[in-house]
């Protein structure tokens, strides 16, 4: 009997039906002789509600006490789904990270989980129906693992239990070439490795977190991406491993863009500021020169770190990356092309990995749509 982990997003369990649909597709796994542990995210949208909440009384996003309020949504999703699989005559307990315990580092708002006990997880006389995103630290304060982080959870819990797969169910059937929702003919790849998925959502796709690549690629968890909308939820996909037998080399894996940013300046005493950021696992990353960007949810905190400085905080940026063992070599077409098409290149910068253009926010959109018609026109 095949142990398998199943994650659902918040878009799969926005609505009482969509319970409803996530229990059917528990029920499904369940009919075909599978056992099954579950990690659930927030209805969609109750993070931000309760983000917005927190806002009323502080200015910074990361403290114990935001960590205690962002959680709640998942807990209560844990919750209605355990009920929901009750209701079609299947045990199921729900739980949180300090009940299982999930304990992570003694960091707020971006944690990172450093042990899972297992024994509540492993008993087969229920399904578990875990609380994504939250942990506890050693001192015994909840914690959040960061946008995104019931995929991290999910990938945790089935390195712990050795799982044989972890399917991750959001409102997208797999990983594409480009966002589907802005690029239309965006094509769906049927595989891709771990360093190319870990480029990928550490530019800015969404539909994983970066983190929870980086925890599959260490301990070679073999995670799926399926949306639990589908007509089969249980197979199809994009597969993200490193297996040979599912992955074909390709030049170009993906277009991600990334408009939730904004970049800034550091005077040459900045290595002191970088690491105060990264002891609160805040990323920042440089473009060129004293030049960074970061996520504008950590705005607060590192012009904070800044203190002062001449900073010249721009927020009018989009940042494309076009990620593969290829990218380098496109480079100077690539900035052509957008010269060409009238959108103001910024500034550009590279990793192994990726090369990627810095553009107006206004014309993130389009950069995107010209990049990829250019490169994967033959598709």
């Amino acid at each position: 009997m095949s142990l398998i982990v199943l994650k659902f997003g918040g878009s799969s369990v926005g609505t009482a039906s969509r319970f409803e649909n996530v229990a059917s597709i528990i029920e499904g796994h369940i009919g075909a002789g599978r056992r099954v542990a579950v990690v659930v995210s927030a209805m969609q949208g109750m993070t931000n509600q309760l983000v917005d909440l927190t806002k009323n009384f502080t200015k910074t996003s990361i403290g114990r006490e935001n960590d205690a309020v962002v959680s709640a949504g998942e807990q209560i999703s844990s919750g209605l789904l355990a009920l929901a699989l009750k209701k079609r005559g299947i045990e199921a307990r729900s739980f949180q990270g300090w009940q299982i315990p999930i304990t992570t580092e003694s960091v707020f708002g971006e944690s990172r989980i450093s042990y899972i006990r297992k024994d509540l997880l492993v008993d087969q006389s229920y399904v578990p129906v875990i609380s994504g995103f939250q942990g506890v630290s050693e001192s015994g304060d909840i914690t959040t693992l960061g946008r995104g982080g019931s995929d991290a959870t999910a990938v945790a819990v089935a390195h712990v239990i050795e799982a044989d797969e972890c399917l991750i169910y959001t409102d997208v059937d797999g990983v594409y070439t480009a966002d589907p929702r802005l690029v239309l003919n965006a094509e769906k790849l049927r595989s891709i490795s771990y360093n190319e998925m870990l480029e990928l959502a550490i530019n800015g796709a969404k539909v994983l977190q970066a983190a929870s690549v980086d925890i599959a690629k260490s301990y070679r968890v073999k995670l799926r991406v399926l949306s639990s909308f589908a007509a089969d939820q249980n197979c199809g996909g994009t597969i993200i491993t490193n297996e040979t037998e599912y992955i074909t080399p390709i030049k170009i894996a993906g277009i991600t863009h990334n408009s939730s940013c904004f970049s800034f300046n550091l005077s040459s005493s900045h290595e002191p500021i970088v690491e105060k950021l990264s002891s609160q696992n805040i990323a920042v990353t440089h473009i060129a020169d004293s030049l960074y960007y970061a996520n504008k949810l950590h705005k607060y905190e590192i012009l904070e770190a800044i203190d002062g400085q001449n900073s010249n905080v721009d927020n009018d940026i989009g940042i494309i990356n076009i990620v593969g063992i290829g990218a380098m070599d496109i480079s100077d077409d690539v900035v052509k092309m957008l010269l060409t098409s009238d959108v103001v290149v910024k500034n550009t910068f590279n990793s192994d990995l990726s090369f990627s253009i810095v553009v107006p926010f206004q014309q993130a959109e389009l950069a995107i749509n010209i990049l990829h018609a250019m490169l994967f026109s033959a598709l």
